[in-house]
């Protein structure tokens, strides 16, 4: 299975997909996410079989983190996509860390690449942007999801997700 871990922009998705909503009325070719795969990547872990993705579900369950806010502050192009980058903000520095060294931890091999929290929106795309934006979403949990064909559709499916405690526990 082809797994990665991530967060899901809840509380500004419906903003995030007006954005998206933005470029398709400009008829501009590409590949969109589809609204139901809209996700932050925290670490991208690739295939996987049963047994270590067992192991992920056991690291992740150890991590104990609060709740806290990101704030998506651009929209901009990263190679041939266009993303939502999001502010680096401490908090979502430190748990991208802590989901590395747990899964890290369990002798699953990871992505050696510097963590760059984005969100793309489109793939396959040669129109230029750059712009500020202003969203903010609370991260609640961390999800396990593993990337599947399914009716021929490209499908992020969780596989498990890691709750926070409240922003005052």
């Amino acid at each position: 299975m082809r797994i990665f871990i991530g967060i899901k922009p809840e509380d500004c998705l419906k903003e995030i997909l007006e954005i998206q909503e933005s470029f398709r009325s400009l008829s501009l070719p590409g590949n969109y996410t589809f609204p139901d795969n809209i996700h932050m990547t925290l670490l991208f872990l690739g295939e996987l079989d049963e047994a270590a993705v067992s192991a992920v579900k056991v690291a992740l369950r150890q991590i104990e983190y609060p709740r806290f806010d990101i704030h998506i502050n651009k929209l901009k192009n990263l190679r041939d996509m266009i993303v939502l980058e999001a502010a680096r903000e401490p908090e979502l520095m430190e748990l991208q860390e802590k989901v590395r060294l747990a899964v890290a931890g369990r002798d699953i091999r990871t992505d050696d690449r510097p963590f760059y929290p984005h969100i793309t929106l489109i793939r396959q795309c040669n129109h230029r942007t750059d712009e500020p934006v202003r969203l903010k979403t609370m991260v609640r949990e961390v999800i396990l999801f593993s990337s599947e064909r399914i009716n021929n559709r490209l499908t992020y499916v969780p596989l498990f997700q890691n709750p926070f405690r409240g922003k005052d526990a």
